[in-house]
């Protein structure tokens, strides 16, 4: 059995556009596509204004630089954050501040001679032979 290609082929519609009518929109998008968003002149390479020596340019990203060390100077404002400060005489030992207790008379085999916090409760742990104070 053999079939024919004229007898699989479906009857011409007439809202069918001949090839003709595709060329020209598609050469308009080859074009556009080709073109880009180039302008006909650029207003930024002519200037009157002579190029900047090297030394001189401003650090770019692929031009870097390392700035000498800053100085803190009259209109500069800083904000300086503390956890916590130390006030003025007489002090009162708060809650979470760090103590170095030294005792001279301590055991010899557990001294007291480090740092020790105050906990929440106001105490401080000295360890297991003197406990809490």
């Amino acid at each position: 059995m053999s079939y024919s290609n004229s007898a699989f082929r479906l009857p011409p519609s007439p809202f069918r556009l001949p090839p003709s009518a595709f060329r020209l929109p598609l050469l308009a998008a080859v074009v556009l596509a080709v073109a880009g968003c180039q302008q006909p002149f650029d207003h930024y390479t002519n200037t009157l204004q002579a190029p900047m020596p090297p030394g001189l340019r401003p650090p770019r990203e692929v031009e870097k630089v390392s700035l000498p060390a800053y100085v803190v100077e009259p209109p500069d404002m800083l904000s300086i954050e503390m956890l916590k400060m130390v006030p003025k005489p007489p002090y009162l030992i708060d809650v979470y501040d760090v103590l170095q207790i030294r005792a001279s008379f301590a055991l010899p085999d557990q001294p007291i001679n480090d740092f020790y916090i105050v906990e929440a409760e106001g105490v401080v742990n000295l360890g297991p032979a003197y406990g809490n104070v």
